[in-house]
């Protein structure tokens, strides 16, 4: 399938792209697109929004991650100008020479202590003569030695300091990356799956998974009593599992429930979240409320409707056992 064709099929199928889109990716969306669709259940517009974000998700990522390398060559250059700087600092041989210096400072210390010693045999009148130079020559060698220490322990602690600034910034781009990255994944297989809302899907399970560095990529692990790795699970393993669970079926679009009563629901039930509307049994301002939508990363009024249509489903469920 050529440009010319998969930008048609693109149009049709409500994808927005843009000259930077390669001809893998445009037919990567297309062949997303419609994998995913269901022409007799699902709503166009909405699939269309969720596609936007999607893709929208894509070139954030794309954007972040040409920042990032950018940064990552911007730090390159200021390590090799540290250590470039660096050079300037005393060498070995320099070291070296400075105590030399120290040393003839010293012998020559001793040999005015003799002249003085003798002069004081000889002539009284020298010794405040020699005194001074002595003194003279001890504060030079001091001044020195402080000197030198000053400016290299100063200029070491600086540079230091810059260096573990900019490995600290390039952990947080990476950090941020890998966020995003997560966001991506789990918002597709949750759109894959036919998830009602994709994004409150990932704010309900952003910390259930675990980066491998190895693998450069997200899993979810089960682990035994003992702390070791029973079993793992990729992003769409885990999502596909979560949204098949029974007490998730309110998550998921009524046409792909299965077929338990529930793809059945009554007229007088909630239908999905465009139809919804809030019965007033939670009240939006209750601090109890509240917090459990900020422990989910939800909105309050996100939080309510997804409790409601938990209450819905359960009432059904009563109601099947007593016919």
């Amino acid at each position: 399938m050529n440009r010319k064709e998969l930008e048609a099929k693109a149009k049709k199928l409500g994808i927005d792209f843009n000259e930077d889109t390669s001809d893998s990716e445009l037919q990567k969306l297309v062949e997303d697109a419609e994998d995913n669709f269901d022409s007799s259940n699902s709503d166009p517009e909405y699939l269309k929004e969720e596609m936007k974000k999607a893709i929208e998700a894509r070139d954030k990522a794309k954007r972040e991650k040409r920042k990032f390398k950018e940064d990552l060559d911007k730090t390159k250059r200021e390590m090799q100008e540290l250590q470039d700087r660096m050079k300037g600092l005393p060498d070995g041989d320099t070291l070296t020479q400075l105590k030399k210096e120290l040393k003839e400072l010293k012998e020559y210390r001793q040999t005015v202590e003799e002249e003085k010693r003798q002069a004081e045999e000889a002539n009284m009148d020298e010794i405040g003569k020699l005194k001074a130079r002595l003194e003279r020559k001890e504060k030079e060698a001091e001044e020195l030695v402080n000197r030198t220490r000053s400016e290299v322990e100063s200029t070491f602690k600086s540079q230091l300091e810059e260096a573990l600034s900019k490995v600290n910034q390039y952990e947080k781009t990476v950090s941020s990356l890998r966020r995003s990255k997560l966001e991506g994944d789990v918002i597709k297989a949750a759109h894959a799956n036919k998830a009602i809302k994709p994004s409150d899907i990932f704010k309900m399970v952003k910390d259930d998974f675990e980066f491998d560095a190895e693998e450069g990529k997200f899993y979810h692990y089960t682990r035994d009593k003992k702390g070791n790795i029973a079993d793992e699970k990729d992003v769409d393993e885990y999502i596909k599992d979560f949204l098949s669970k029974e007490e998730n079926d309110y998550l998921v679009e009524a046409s792909v429930r299965g077929n338990s009563f529930h793809s059945n629901q009554s007229s007088d039930g909630p239908k999905d979240r465009r139809s919804f509307k809030g019965s007033g049994k939670y009240d939006p301002n209750d601090a109890k409320v509240i917090k459990g939508a900020k422990d989910l990363g939800l909105s309050v009024e996100d939080w309510i409707e997804i409790q409601e249509k938990k209450d819905a489903k359960f009432e059904r469920i009563e109601a099947n056992r007593h016919k």
